[in-house]
């Protein structure tokens, strides 16, 4: 279970590499010990890896993955971090281009979000349905006001991490469409709010995109 915390950690502050060893660590252990009751989980933070490459074929391979590693979890009666798995296919679907098909995953997240009392996991949703939005060239200021209300969710539950992500990818929106000066403002606000407990590979992200709009 310890190294299912760690992975499922690591993929939402996006540390792909120790993502990847700690998911490797607990299906070598799970398969070791006959721990399959997680399997399912830990398999999924493996296709999740695939999801985040860029080539349509490692997507394509990784939401395969995921769909039949939700298939095993759900026969077996499991109900929590089903919103996990939708939430992913959703984003890979995205990534591939399909708007149609990840607003569906999308919805089925927040629904099982909403069934299952999971709320660990809104910030990434709204933030998800802020970047399906922005494909989906939805007015700007309605996308911002998603972004936000994305960091707004995360912060109210005291996820500080979470919250300076989806102020990232806010900025990021903002700096897109020309608003320079407010993706700035976003990130100032971000850094203001953050704890000591900084992801390093968010702030790098953030002085790269602060050199890009300089």
């Amino acid at each position: 279970m310890a190294y299912l915390g760690a992975s499922l950690s690591m993929r939402f502050l996006g540390l792909t590499e120790a993502q990847r060893q700690h998911t490797h660590a607990g299906i070598e252990l799970c398969e070791t010990h006959g721990l399959m009751a997680w399997l399912p989980i830990l398999k999924l933070s493996q296709a999740t890896l695939a999801t985040q490459q860029p080539d349509r074929e490692s997507i394509e391979a990784g939401i395969e993955d995921i769909l039949e590693c939700y298939n095993m979890w759900t026969d077996a009666g499991a109900g929590m971090f089903t919103p996990w798995f939708n939430y992913e296919v959703a984003a890979a679907k995205l990534a591939l281009g399909d708007l149609t098909a990840a607003e569906n995953y999308l919805e089925r997240a927040k629904q099982c979000c909403r069934d299952n009392d999971e709320h660990w996991l809104e910030p990434d949703v709204l933030c998800l349905e802020a970047a399906l939005n922005e494909a989906s060239e939805t007015d700007p200021e309605t996308v911002s006001q998603m972004y936000a209300a994305a960091t707004t969710s995360a912060r109210a539950m005291g996820a500080n991490l979470a919250g300076r992500k989806t102020s990232l990818a806010h900025a990021r929106f903002l700096a897109g469409i020309g608003n320079r000066q407010k993706a700035l403002d976003v990130l100032r606000d971000a850094d203001n709010i953050v704890d000591s407990a900084r992801n390093l590979s968010l702030h790098h992200e953030e002085k790269e995109l602060i050199e890009m709009m300089s």
